[in-house]
């Protein structure tokens, strides 16, 4: 096969638009709203995030006395920028943080358990690579 005959089997896809109706394909937003979904959520639905972070609560230990309760979570903007990132071998990255209840229990005599206190704060629980607005992840210099 001569290379003149190659160059015919190539596919050609600067057509690719042609082919799709004349309707624009967004590769982006093929990579940029399912991780969207996963940290925001879609609508008034819970993110994906939340949903598996409240699937681990409460966690109550053997003896009934103190349960952990998940109350909410937030997540912060990047710290950098990714031209900051790409400069300084640093990951474009969030914070999530949750806010954690730890409820204590007394058991009586009776064995009835009745309310003792509960403490509520904030801890940091990950840190999660941002995707850049072009779909991609900065992870110390390396574009993925």
């Amino acid at each position: 096969m001569s290379f003149i005959d190659t160059l015919a089997l190539r596919n050609n896809f600067s057509t690719l638009e042609k082919r799709f109706g004349g309707v624009e394909f967004d590769i982006y937003g093929l990579q940029k709203h399912p991780y969207d979904n996963f940290l925001y959520g879609v609508d008034d639905q819970k993110s994906v995030l939340q949903s598996t972070i409240e699937s681990f609560f409460p966690i109550v230990d053997s003896f009934g006395y103190v349960s952990l309760e998940f109350v909410s979570h937030r997540i912060t903007e990047p710290k950098h920028d990714t031209r900051t990132c790409l400069l300084r071998s640093l990951t474009y990255a969030i914070d999530v943080y949750v806010t954690l209840r730890l409820v204590l229990f007394s058991i009586n005599e009776d064995g009835e358990k009745s309310f003792r206190n509960a403490l509520e704060q904030e801890v940091l629980l990950c840190t999660i690579p941002k995707m850049t607005a072009d779909g991609i992840f900065i992870i110390t210099v390396v574009q993925i």
